[in-house]
């Protein structure tokens, strides 16, 4: 199973990671890989507004990472503006 983790940027109030996704893999062998795709919505990009009560997307530069959990050491991250 790989998990999708957003850091959002500076400035916002969130958790330092928010699962965002998750796919099911095949089984793999060690040295295997496989590709997936995970596809963020606006509403992921988004935080709750508690003056306006609606949802607000979130502008900057986020960090996704995918690893096996959010404490997996062997995770990948990329950095990504939005």
């Amino acid at each position: 199973m790989a998990q999708l983790y957003l850091a959002f940027p500076p400035g916002y109030a969130e958790p330092a990671l928010l699962l965002r996704g998750f796919a099911k893999t095949a089984p793999l062998a060690p040295g295997q890989a496989q590709e997936l795709l995970f596809e963020l919505s606006d509403r992921d990009l988004a935080v709750w507004d508690v003056t306006s009560e609606e949802w607000r997307r979130a502008t900057g530069r986020f960090t996704a990472t995918i690893g096996r959990s959010s404490r997996d050491e062997h995770s990948l991250s990329c950095v990504f503006d939005a």
